[in-house]
């Protein structure tokens, strides 16, 4: 009977084990991600990221860029033979300041980085930072605050990081003079009018070894009750100008630095509202410009907003989406307006297209000579997993087309047999189609004299 109870008792927690294995695992399931991956790009030029939603792969003058325009984390996962990259990081621009005559929005940090190390081991994860959003169409100081960029970053929130661009300062004559103040940022928001203080704000932007950092200052907002005018918002290229008498301040312009990287991936922003008009010129990253009664400050080179006016448009311009740029300052028109929305930021990750690369192309025993309608080995040892094609006199080997290269490491080998059917000089060569994400090449002719059998006719 004892035996009996142990048994029961035995299948009891062995029950009781399943189940709690089965709920378990339910658990785990329900709030544990699985992690994804998608293949991106194509030849020497494919890589993987996280989401390929919003991801831009071109691949211009033996450079690869990977161009990341969807707010929000990601990862990228750099190919085999890869181990640093440059990047471009947009910040997030700043919304233009509203209620009326606001300052315009700062454009977002721009940061270069050289040689950041990454793996084609683990992935790398970064976040693009959205365009600030306005604040509420009211007069009253303390509630239509509008906000700054979001900021966009490599590694992790604490790694290689770009500022989000300043907020313009809404309209708050008669309040604190705080309010109307430019918030500080990658480039400073533009100020508001106001009697005491209505200074731009600072730029946030930081330099040091091989990160480089690009931001201004806003503009000073118009002073006294009289001049009814926002400042501009600084760019990453230039400061925002100051407002005058119904004249709104003017968006510091973008930076056209890196005006290389935005051409090799123009024709992959299509579906970017603006973009590729915003960037024609190569700058990027421009300020919002200052709202005021009539002329309007005008937007910075590189996407950013116009401000609005009291006449004809009234709130403020939205800046352009990936390219970190301020949004426009509002104006007024008899009743309190909106800032315009900054623009959302862009990260870019560019590296050098990696090359197969031929360690040795001969006949066996480095024969220079080969003997007519007799078998040669050609052999050919690449440093990548390849499909090989021999040729003689440009046309291919019968039997020799798409042979694979086997090995492991940096050495992979294939062999070819060769039976010469013509005498003389014979230029032997190799095409290389790797069957990773490297570069085909087509080896230096290898020149072989075919001779005379022994004994036979010339």
């Amino acid at each position: 009977r004892r035996s009996q109870n142990s048994r029961i008792l035995t299948r009891m927690l062995t029950n009781s084990y399943r189940v709690f294995l089965i709920a378990l695992f339910a658990i785990v399931n329900s709030v544990v991600p699985i992690s994804q991956s998608n293949a991106i790009g194509s030849g020497a030029c494919t890589s993987t990221v996280g989401s390929d939603s919003g991801v831009v792969v071109a691949n211009s003058g033996g450079f690869c860029y990977v161009a990341f325009t969807a707010t929000g984390t990601n990862s990228w996962t750099a190919p085999s033979g890869v181990t640093s990259v440059d990047l471009l990081i947009i910040a997030g621009g700043g919304a233009g300041g509203g209620g009326a005559w606001g300052g315009g929005g700062g454009a977002g940090e721009v940061v270069s980085q050289t040689n950041y190390s990454v793996s084609s081991i683990s992935a790398t994860s970064l976040n693009v930072g959205s365009g600030g959003t306005p604040g509420a169409a009211s007069l009253t100081a303390s509630a239509n605050r509008s906000n700054p960029g979001g900021n966009s970053w490599i590694g992790s929130s604490s790694g290689v990081v770009a500022q989000g661009g300043g907020a313009g300062a809404s309209y708050a004559y008669g309040d604190l003079s705080s309010f109307s103040v430019g918030g500080n940022g990658g480039s400073g928001g533009g100020g508001t009018e106001n009697t005491v203080t209505n200074t731009g704000g600072s730029s946030t932007k930081t330099s040091s070894g091989s990160r480089t950092g690009y931001g201004n200052a806003g503009g000073r907002g118009g002073p006294g009750g009289s001049t009814q005018s926002g400042g501009g918002g600084g760019g990453a290229g230039g400061v925002g100008t100051d407002a005058g008498t119904g004249t709104g301040g003017n968006g510091g312009g973008g930076t056209n630095i890196f005006s290389t990287w935005l051409t090799a991936i123009n024709s992959g922003m299509s579906s970017i509202t603006g973009w590729q008009t915003a960037t024609s010129s190569g700058f990027i990253a421009g300020g919002g410009g200052g709202g005021t009664t009539t002329n309007a400050g005008s937007a910075g080179s590189g996407g950013g907003g116009r401000g609005g006016s009291n006449s004809t448009f009234y709130n403020g311009e939205t800046a352009t989406a990936s390219t970190g740029s301020g949004g426009g300052g509002s104006g007024y028109g008899g009743s309190a307006k909106i800032g315009g929305p900054g623009g959302s930021g862009l990260i870019i990750v560019k590296y050098a297209q990696v090359l197969a690369v031929i360690n040795s192309f001969n006949l066996t025993g480095n024969a220079t000579t080969a003997t007519y309608r007799s078998s040669a080995t050609i052999s050919i040892n690449v440093s990548t997993p390849a499909k090989i094609t021999f040729r003689a006199k440009g046309i291919a080997i019968a039997g020799c087309k798409n042979r694979t290269a086997s090995g492991s490491g940096s050495s992979y080998t294939a062999t070819c047999s060769w039976k010469p059917s013509v005498r003389g000089q014979v230029n032997l060569t190799a095409s290389i189609v790797p069957t990773g994400p490297w570069t085909n090449i087509t080896s230096t002719p290898l020149s072989i004299w075919v001779i005379n059998r022994s004994g036979a006719r010339a």
